[in-house]
């Protein structure tokens, strides 16, 4: 029962939704839009996803102390060339993940609701060109359990 799992568990839904998830074992390869495991390589092609997930923390525990429900928070952060490109893979990314259940043993997951879409920004820090980027936000919580 482990976070790692659940980001693995998140990894799967994106790559079930057309995405290639290159988690920290290496680039699968094939074609497609990717999503990284944390923070894109610099060498990443746009358009890219960027894929932070929070370490689950205790939402709620019982009179005894145990606990019962872990908030977990992801966070993608989609980067592209132009306005509509970032806006088709956001869409992606939350058609891959939003009423989703991650799945990863030892736990038991509700679906992901997306709670936050951030503008569309340009990233003027990047002086070769303009990125254009939007950060989705979504949570999920995870109980301790299951197969």
């Amino acid at each position: 029962m482990s976070a790692q799992g659940l980001a693995s568990g998140v990894g799967a839904l994106l790559t079930a939704g057309g995405l290639v998830w290159v988690s920290t074992s290496g680039d699968p390869g094939g074609t497609g839009n990717r999503a990284y495991d944390g923070e894109a390589p610099s060498t990443a092609a746009l358009p890219f996803v960027a894929v932070q997930q929070s370490i689950p923390n205790v939402w709620s525990r019982s009179m005894t102390r145990t606990r019962q429900a872990h908030r977990c928070v992801i966070r993608a952060t989609v980067t592209g060339k132009a306005s509509q490109q970032v806006r088709q893979v956001a869409q992606k990314v939350i058609d891959a993940l939003d009423g989703k259940r991650p799945t990863a043993a030892g736990w038991l997951t509700s679906p992901v609701e997306l709670f936050n879409t951030r503008p569309l920004d340009v990233d003027r820090d990047v002086t070769t060109s303009h990125p254009v980027y939007t950060v989705l936000e979504f949570e999920y919580t995870a109980t301790p359990g299951g197969a």
